[in-house]
């Protein structure tokens, strides 16, 4: 696997190649290549928890590949309802602008329909897809692949500088944890009082 050494030139390869290691359960997995290193659950307990485990996991990348900049941050949510009951009641579980063709009176019609919106942040930005998902399909391949229909919410908040920055564990920690916070607000908005009874949040 390519992998750049400070002070050389980058190996240029036909094949970009991904090392995935999951964990016993399969519920995380660290997947790096040679200009990125993500950590994925499905198993979320929190951005504490998560920003701790992506710490150990980026303070083992300085130690071993030693990259010296940083090009992009992001903290990924994504949500998805995807029980007839919920579905059938997505008019009170979210605001009304992210419902589109979920809308009960056309739903059983619809293959499928995502839409998505970029904005501008103090970080950087933040980009949203929402919508019905047809089933077999999902946003990342650590969902589960369903045999019907479901409404996804998936939250990229990130920062991306217009110069790389020098590669630095508490510097990405601490952008994680703003990018966190600003993910989780946009969350917050779009959902309603009916869903935090329901699920919590």
């Amino acid at each position: 696997m390519p992998l750049p050494i400070p002070g050389s030139a980058p190996e240029i390869s036909g094949t970009e190649v991904h090392w995935n290691f999951s964990s016993v359960d399969k519920k995380w997995r660290v997947v790096l290549a040679a200009n990125a290193i993500t950590l994925e659950t499905k198993d979320y307990n929190g951005h504490i928890d998560f920003i701790k485990r992506f710490g150990f996991i980026l303070n083992a990348l300085a130690d071993t590949v030693q990259p010296t900049v940083m090009i992009r941050i992001g903290y990924r949510y994504i949500n998805r309802l995807q029980s007839p009951e919920d579905l059938s009641n997505i008019q009170i579980l979210v605001r009304e602008n992210l419902i589109g063709l979920a809308d009960a009176k056309i739903r059983e019609n619809v293959v499928q329909s995502v839409a998505q919106s970029t904005c501008r942040t103090k970080e950087g930005g933040i980009v949203v897809h929402w919508g019905i998902l047809p089933p077999n399909t999902a946003m990342s391949d650590l969902m589960d692949r369903l045999d019907t229909n479901s409404w996804i919410l998936d939250i990229d908040a990130f920062t991306q500088p217009e110069q790389a920055e020098e590669f630095i564990v508490d510097k990405a920690l601490t952008s994680l944890n703003y990018l966190s916070d600003r993910a989780y607000a946009f969350f917050r908005w779009a959902i309603t009082e009916e869903f935090l009874k329901r699920f919590g949040g």
